[in-house]
């Protein structure tokens, strides 16, 4: 899909769908399944014509994003604790319905992450909540749970004897950012006490 055939994509998930709903005892991948067909659904409402829409403000509605939306929704009923179809929820809470609704996203990002830590976007965003607020325990909370999904603080090792952190990158830049503003925060704050 990610190869410019999006439509092909679509209809090869639809096929996939309806395969694995006929099955007994497939409940993840069926929502790993429907959640690929709702992201492929959303990308295709991502096109040319969304943006002439929001450019023109012809229409405040996408059926593409709304088909995708439902079908993160039975993402979930086909298997609760699938965790990229809370992240997606999130976003189309936060960024699609007018006005936003930051606490309902906010709750789809926490079960998210508490389902799986490895939920970089949904993290990122819990993150950049917290912080909005001044939580600064709980951006630490959400920062450091992330590193350490990628290795960690010291950065683990390859087995190898060689450090990971020497042959990989982290992916998640924004967390080792953040644990650096919550210790600056600290700093500052221990600071001003102590005048």
């Amino acid at each position: 899909m990610k190869a410019g055939r999006l439509d092909e994509g679509i209809s090869k998930l639809k096929e996939i769908v309806q395969t694995l709903d006929e099955e007994e005892g497939r409940q993840e991948q069926e929502a790993r399944a429907w959640w690929r067909l709702g992201k492929a659904l959303w990308d295709s409402g991502g096109t040319f014509q969304s943006i002439v829409i929001f450019l023109f403000v012809l229409s405040d509605s996408s059926p593409e994003k709304e088909s995708a939306f439902k079908h993160f929704i039975t993402s979930l009923k086909r298997s609760s604790t699938f965790a990229p179809a809370f992240t997606s929820l999130g976003i189309y809470y936060a960024e699609f319905i007018s006005p936003p609704d930051l606490d309902r996203s906010s709750k789809c990002f926490q079960k998210a992450f508490e389902l799986d830590a490895r939920e970089a976007e949904a993290a990122r965003r819990l993150a950049e909540g917290f912080a909005e607020e001044r939580e600064w325990d709980l951006v630490e909370v959400v920062a450091r749970r992330t590193i350490e999904g990628e290795g960690g603080l010291e950065g683990g090792s390859t087995g190898k004897g060689q450090p990971i952190s020497s042959r990989y990158l982290p992916t998640n830049a924004w967390a080792w950012k953040a644990v650096g503003v919550v210790e600056l925060v600290s700093k500052v704050t221990m600071i001003e006490r102590h005048k």
